[in-house]
């Protein structure tokens, strides 16, 4: 989907979560709080990902989400290909720059390509509870 506003971020969220919810369900059977959780996670990313492409890059930007297997990819595009994402650093808390280690806590995966005109912040999101279990006390 075409991202053009910060305005149209409420639309793109409902749009998402309509999209995450009928894959979990088609995938089996789920709590109604094992779905809520999952989705509420993979828009905190999602949200980020794309707030982070209209606000920090340059127009044309582009979110697109597609299922892969028990994973959802999730890419945002944009057209400031010098931009890159950083995390914050010694940054106060009210400057921003967090959303980084959020995606990080919350994905599989996550990176960022560059080609010729184009920069493409991507995560996986795991389909199927937290990514990594192993650090949950």
């Amino acid at each position: 989907m075409e991202l053009t506003s910060l305005r149209q971020l409420g639309a793109v969220r409902r749009h998402v979560r309509a999209f995450l919810t009928a894959s979990l369900q088609t995938d089996g059977i789920r709590t109604e709080d094992d779905v809520e959780e999952i989705v509420d996670r993979a828009i905190l990313v999602i949200d980020e990902l794309a707030s982070n492409a209209l606000r920090h890059g340059t127009l044309p930007a582009r979110l697109d989400l597609r299922e892969a297997g028990d994973h959802w990819v999730v890419v945002a595009t944009d057209s400031a290909r010098d931009e890159l994402p950083l995390p914050a650093v010694d940054r106060p808390a009210g400057q921003g720059g967090y959303g980084l280690y959020v995606i990080a806590d919350l994905t599989s995966a996550h990176g960022v390509d560059v080609d010729g005109v184009t920069k493409r912040v991507w995560a996986l999101l795991p389909k199927h509870g937290s990514p990594r279990p192993e650090q949950r006390p």
